[in-house]
């Protein structure tokens, strides 16, 4: 468990800033993260981290173009050093990632500096951190696989949202209101750099989950509309890909980039619909494939970083749920070293 005094510093530290600047990962729990956090300050600018999991130099010239005296860098798993001593403002590092050794860090939050067995989601911390908008932090935590304690609470409050029933973490995914709203979330994080940034500033003034839902006033039929466009892509793809589930102990399935990229939401239903199967999911743009593994039976994270060996590949992520990039030529190697691993490990 994060040490309390850890948790209200940082908001000190965010009350006294006057300028700060999040950078947060594109997924839903990075954005719930930001979204708790920037809603609380009431100002500041936010800058989703597309792409490979670190933060590098690519985004320093936003230093200069947003002037922070505070920087919150969220649910992103590495920072590259060069960056942090680049910059001569306090950084905030809220993640539960594998524990990184940066120097230079003002606050590193990772709940598994603790405990190795705590991996509870960014949006969690921030929630505990601020302590409001809990509708935002259920649609993080359940993104992340993980029903947080104040489930009851907010069942008081939203039973049509999430029945008093529902423990499992899948169930709450696919099975409640809530996992639409995480679905929703989800697909209005995709598509060009300005609607998502429209999606955003919609999330952010956007006070009840119902307004979502309902598309209810003009920023919930906006970010409603993204939606029912992304979903009829994603129910395309879901298609196509659940025909490939003929393979005992693998679903894999790669599709070409349309500019809706979706291969963590597609590998995380497919494996909740298929649970005794590995599944990877790939979308290929250009020369580059990137991939999103899961199983939740079985660790999937050392066999992902054994079969991306020398292949001028690069993956992490959870113990059960990880990303990858890999080469094009690469593809078929890879798919042949994990399959044999994988297979290793049933066999254990």
């Amino acid at each position: 468990m994060i040490d309390e005094k850890i948790l209200k510093d940082i908001k000190k530290l965010l009350d006294k800033a006057e300028n700060p600047l999040f950078f947060f990962d594109d997924d839903c729990d990075g954005t719930c993260a930001y979204l708790i956090l920037r809603r609380y300050k009431g100002f500041g600018y936010g800058v989703p981290v597309k792409g490979k999991p670190e933060l590098n130099m690519e985004f320093y010239n936003k230093i200069g173009e947003f002037n922070p005296d505070l920087i919150f860098v969220l649910d992103k798993p590495k920072i590259a050093q060069e960056f942090v001593d680049k910059i001569n403002v306090p950084i905030i590092w809220i993640d539960h990632h594998p524990v990184q050794n940066n120097k230079g860090i003002k606050i590193y939050c990772n709940p598994l500096l603790y405990d190795i067995n705590d991996n509870r989601s960014t949006t969690f911390w921030a929630h505990e951190i601020i302590k409001k908008d809990m509708w935002i932090a259920m649609i993080g935590c359940v993104a992340d696989y993980h029903i947080p304690y104040f489930v009851n609470e907010f069942t008081k409050e939203y039973p049509d949202l999430f029945p008093i029933n529902i423990k499992n973490p899948g169930e709450a995914l696919y099975e409640t209101n809530i996992g639409k709203l995480v679905k929703i979330l989800s697909f209005n994080l995709k598509g060009k750099t300005s609607e998502v940034r429209k999606s955003l500033n919609c999330l952010i003034n956007i006070n009840d989950p119902y307004d979502i839902l309902n598309g209810s006033n003009k920023e919930g039929i906006f970010i409603l509309d993204r939606y029912e466009k992304g979903n009829l892509i994603y129910i395309d793809l879901y298609k196509k890909a659940i025909i490939n589930n003929k393979d005992k102990n693998f679903l894999i399935f790669t599709y070409p980039d349309n500019g809706f990229a979706t291969s963590s939401e597609l590998a995380t239903e497919l494996q909740y619909r298929c649970p005794d199967k590995y599944v990877i999911v790939g979308r290929v743009k250009e020369d580059n494939v990137t991939l999103s593994i899961r199983c939740n039976k079985r660790p999937v994270r050392d066999i992902l970083l054994k079969s991306v060996e020398g292949l001028n590949a690069y993956g992490g992520g959870h113990l059960h749920a990880c990303g990858a990039g890999v080469p094009k030529e690469n593809l078929e190697i890879f798919i042949k070293r994990f399959k044999e691993l994988a297979l290793k490990d049933i066999k254990a």
